[in-house]
């Protein structure tokens, strides 16, 4: 298993207990990481260590900038996304290797957190979309829906919620889709 995977998981599973936190988390790391794969090309014929250290500085730059974006258009949002957005730096640890790779795992990786977060928001308050108007502007605070009859299982709010909720979506794609899983010796 790659490192990079592992590095997402801080703000994948922090960050996944609204539907619309994901969605701002995924609207950061889609341009992020094709970027960076980018800049990593660029970058092939340069000492590890200077590379390195122009990686970090570059994400640096460009989770400044989105931050300054997301605090100036939704404040609230930002607010709560604490601590999890600037976790997305790890990935310049190990940045993408071009940039189709990069959009690859921003791809994935927004996947997987519009999923868990829809599944956490839905299990765990038994609403979705709460929170709407800090993406969307006030006009969304109307879009939220309630499911019907079901006040939600507090523990899928919370990270082992997260957690669980991620074992069941690996073991599922495993399932659905065994060769393009990992093996086991691979794990």
């Amino acid at each position: 298993m790659r490192p990079l995977v592992l590095v997402g998981l801080a703000p994948l599973l922090g960050a996944t207990d609204l539907l619309i936190k994901a969605l701002g988390l995924s609207l950061v790391a889609l341009p992020l990481l094709p970027l960076l794969g980018a800049l990593a090309m660029l970058l092939q014929r340069v000492e590890a260590r200077l590379r390195t250290l122009i990686l970090l500085a570059s994400a640096c730059a460009l989770l400044s900038l989105a931050d300054l974006l997301l605090q100036a258009w939704a404040l609230e949002l930002r607010t709560a996304l604490g601590i999890f957005l600037p976790l997305l730096l790890l990935t310049a640890a190990q940045p993408p290797a071009n940039a189709a790779e990069g959009l690859r795992y921003g791809a994935l990786f927004s996947a997987v957190a519009v999923l868990l977060a829809a599944l956490r928001e839905g299990l765990g308050s038994g609403t979705v979309l709460n929170h709407a108007e800090w993406l969307f502007g006030p006009a969304a605070g109307s879009w939220q829906l309630h499911l019907p009859g079901f006040s939600g299982l507090h523990l899928f709010a919370l990270a082992p919620g997260a957690f669980i909720l991620l074992g069941v979506l690996w073991a599922a794609a495993r399932r659905l889709f065994p060769s393009s899983s990992t093996t086991d010796s691979d794990a």
